[in-house]
């Protein structure tokens, strides 16, 4: 009976999910024909606004174009009209005067100074008339304000009296210039007038200041990012917003002699005396359309120069009244098509949300990941580097020296890993402080070289040029980027050399480009392969480089730090040749003392562990706290030679508890515990027990190693921050900082 019952249930199962499985393929298939009927409709809509919206706006730019052009040609002739009309009423004067000295042939200069006075007072009013005055055949002068020459000066040499005689029946207008008695602006009209005789008997001038005049320029109504100016008889600059553009030794400067080849092809336009239209990129890089109209009383030009994007401005006001009637029309035909889309939409967001999901358990997974890898690792090195320190059997120390290389590897991997994924989501930061060049060079070559020697590959170092000793930039990060290329191009060099070449390019004082050449006599790449060289997870010619162990991640993280510090990475190889990697990344000088080697080509560690305890201390008490007792054993294991007297606790409470109990010169704590963390375990210690561990340094030993760890622990007060997988010499350097001095028997010490 409960045989057959389970089989109806089976049955049943299986029928309920063939109808689920048969359910989704309806709802997937509607999905479908839905999208479908969504996309048709809106294509269709589109198609026909789109013929519409292009029809309308090509008939309407074309005439708002036209009417455009118009009405800026307008304001220009309008400018002129009004330059014209205010030029004709001081040439009245001008004009009024001649015909009164001709008729009354009185040319006396004592009396013509007299009378000019008059006229001037006459006209003071006005404010911009300066002075009128009469210039005789004998270069004698009749100034209407008082003005006296010593005669050292010739006026007949003026320009506003040779010209006025050379055209007696024409009034002459001189270009602008800077009157030096008055520092202003002012433009000379002239008219020679002759006696009865028909010779001449002078020149008659009306200075007049140019304010108004460049007033009326100025202040003409215009639109944004547009102005107008104007050009004198001598197609010099009158006005112009553009300083450089401005008079030079106090008179215009020629549109010929600037150099701009819009406004020279604009000076041979303006020659022709018409009413033009020109186009051309401009001193501010603006485009703009030149509307020019001459002032025919006296040849000057007014040019109203627009901006382009003002004319495309009014096409596009009224395309978009166009549009937005078009627009209520399209958003009433895809209201449906959205309704229907939006299960559609609701799905996509969805699967946005599973995926942010998914993002962020990656972020938390490497970080949990360094953490929980770095953990084992850190017994397995540790306990191996016991076994190279106490093991005397070559055999063995030849596996144990293996295995230390083998986890280094990993830990590479592991590092790529996380800084790629930092460099992805935007978290890798450049910090920058004052480093050491020498000292940045020598770790970068004693890290590979051992490398290369292993691999029977000559490795050179040089050094060019005066490289300062101290820079400030982010040192972490540039002894990463020359330790992947140094590390690249052992990996992928059989035979021959691989060369490390530093120097230094001076910008200023106080900065300059840090330079930086690996060569090798590799394999080589290919031209049409070196664009993929630098992307993630890429590795060139698999099959012949498959024994190469890496992620595929290191050049792609090299050329991002580079990009991040603003420098440049560059390659050149040649296949069966060799590569060339060339990067410079811009620094400050701190120090500019000429950089000196503390040392290169260091291989005294190569397969040998230096056995020398540097101190013993055996009155030292320490407390070292893990969850993991693999890790108590290592610790423990590698300080053994110290005589340092080591207790071990396995958690928070454990600690608290034997800090109470016993007085301890220094406590190693782990931070990743089980029901307190190690940050717990200090604070909870420090909130109640501030006094009674004041004078212990608690350090930090975790294997949370990601950047900046060090800042946090030290800023929750620790003394002291070590990475897993730790190391003897770490340890050492620690203990010499924190531990009592006089508790510490050093080698050189002992009897």
């Amino acid at each position: 009976m409960s045989d057959n019952n389970n089989q109806k249930q089976n049955h049943t199962d299986r029928r309920n999910q063939v109808r689920r499985s048969s359910d989704r393929s309806k709802v997937g298939f509607l999905k479908g024909v839905n999208r479908s009927i969504v996309v048709i409709s809106v294509i269709a809509i589109f198609v026909i606004f789109a013929i519409i919206l292009y029809s309308t706006l090509m008939y309407s730019s074309r005439k708002i174009y036209k009417e455009t052009f118009a009405h800026y040609q307008l304001l220009a002739d309008r400018t002129t009209q009004e330059i014209t009309t205010w030029f004709s009423t001081e040439a009245q004067i001008v004009v009024n005067q001649a015909a009164t000295l001709s008729i009354n042939q009185n040319f006396d200069v004592d009396y013509l100074k007299g009378y000019f006075k008059c006229i001037v007072d006459n006209y003071n009013d006005k404010g911009y008339i300066y002075d009128i005055y009469f210039v005789t055949t004998n270069n004698e002068m009749a100034s209407g304000i008082g003005y006296e020459p010593d005669g050292s000066f010739d006026f007949r040499q003026r320009e506003y009296y040779i010209e006025a005689y050379r055209h007696p029946d024409e009034l002459y207008y001189s270009a602008p210039y800077l009157d030096i008695y008055q520092n202003k602006y002012v433009v000379t009209i002239s008219k020679a007038i002759f006696d009865n005789d028909h010779k001449l008997a002078g020149v008659l001038c009306l200075d007049i200041y140019v304010d108004t005049l460049f007033d009326i320029v100025n202040n003409a109504e215009i639109s944004e990012d547009s102005y107008i100016f104007l050009v004198d008889n001598n197609y010099a600059f009158a006005t112009h917003p553009y300083d450089k553009f401005g008079y030079v030794n106090d008179r215009p400067r020629n549109l010929n002699y600037v150099k701009h080849k819009g406004y020279k092809e604009l000076h041979d336009i303006l020659l022709a005396g018409k009413k033009s239209r020109f186009e051309f990129k401009d001193y501010d890089g603006v485009d703009r359309i030149f509307f020019s109209c001459p002032v025919e009383i006296n040849n000057w030009s007014i040019v109203a120069a627009v901006s382009k994007k003002v004319i495309y401005n009014s096409v596009t006001e009224l395309g978009f009244g166009i549009v937005l009637a078009l627009i209520i029309c399209l958003i009433l035909g895809v209201l449906f098509a959205l309704f229907m889309a939006n299960r559609s939409i609701k799905s996509i967001e969805a699967a946005k949300n599973e995926a942010d999901k998914a993002n962020l358990a990656k972020s938390r997974f490497l970080a949990n990941m360094s953490h929980e890898i770095r953990t084992p690792i850190n017994a397995v090195l540790g306990m191996d580097e016991i076994l190279i320190r106490d093991c005397k059997d070559e055999q063995l120390l030849e596996y144990a020296y293996n295995i230390r290389t083998s986890g280094e590897n990993l830990l590479g991997i592991i590092n790529d890993i996380l800084d790629f994924n930092k460099v992805e989501s935007g978290k890798l930061e450049i910090i920058c402080d004052e480093y050491d060049t020498a000292q940045l060079v020598d770790e970068c070559c004693n890290l590979v070289n051992l490398k290369a020697k292993e691999k029977g590959l000559e490795f050179n170092t040089s050094v060019r040029g005066n490289i300062p000793s101290k820079l400030y930039g982010d040192n972490n990060r540039i002894r990463q980027v020359i330790v992947n290329l140094l590390t690249n191009a052992v990996k992928y060099t059989k035979e021959g050399h691989v060369d490390f070449i530093i120097s230094w390019i001076e910008d200023d004082n106080s900065k300059g480009f840090l330079k930086i050449i690996v060569e090798d006599t590799g394999m080589g790449i290919s031209k049409d392969k070196q664009d993929i060289l630098f992307e993630p997870f890429s590795r060139l010619d698999q099959q012949k480089n498959r024994n190469i162990e890496g992620t595929g991640l290191g050049l792609a993280i090299t050329k991002q730090l580079v990009e991040m510090m603003n420098g440049q990475i560059m390659v050149d190889s040649t296949i069966g040749k060799g590569s060339t990697f060339m990067v410079t990344i811009p620094q400050e000088i701190r120090d500019d003392k000429r950089m000196t080697l503390i040392s290169v080509h260091n291989d005294s560690g190569k397969k040998k562990l230096d056995k020398i305890t540097p101190f013993t201390a055996p009155a030292t008490n320490i407390l070292v706290v893990d969850d993991v007792k693999m890790n108590l054993l290592v610790v423990k294991g590698l300080i053994k030679k110290t005589l340092i007297s080591v207790d071990t606790a396995q958690s928070g409470i454990e600690c608290i508890n034997k800090v109470l109990e016993k007085k301890y010169d220094m406590v190693l704590i782990d931070d990743m515990m089980p029901n307190m963390s190690g940050v717990e375990t200090y604070n909870k210690l420090q909130n109640e027990y501030g006094d009674k561990i004041k004078d212990i340094p608690f350090i930090m030993l975790t294997a949370n190693a990601l950047d900046g760890m060090e800042d946090y622990y030290r800023d929750k007060g620790f003394a002291g921050y070590l990475s897993k997988p730790v190391r003897f010499e770490d340890l050492v350097l620690c203990f010499e900082e924190f531990l009592p001095k006089e508790k510490m028997i050093f080698a050189e010490n002992k009897e």
